[in-house]
């Protein structure tokens, strides 16, 4: 193996940066205008999807009263 000098590790940086810019394109991090609404109704009629909005409303409401009532966690 050659001798690490400051310029080739540059060099292997710059290369690197170039290959992990090419698996991953910019673009796909960025969401589209429209993505949001590709995920309407992807949990209808999912059990478990029910059941956490189910325990997040119980939870929800648990802590309306708790505060409504002045108690503090």
């Amino acid at each position: 193996m050659s001798q690490v000098t400051l310029e080739n590790l540059e060099q292997r940086v710059v290369q690197l940066e170039n290959r992990l810019a090419d698996l991953f394109p910019k673009s796909r991090h960025e969401p589209g205008r429209d993505d949001w609404m590709k995920t309407i109704g992807m949990f209808r009629n999912d059990p478990v999807a029910a059941e956490v909005i189910r325990e997040t409303l119980r939870i929800r409401e648990e802590e309306r009263e708790r505060a409504d009532r002045g108690e503090v966690e």
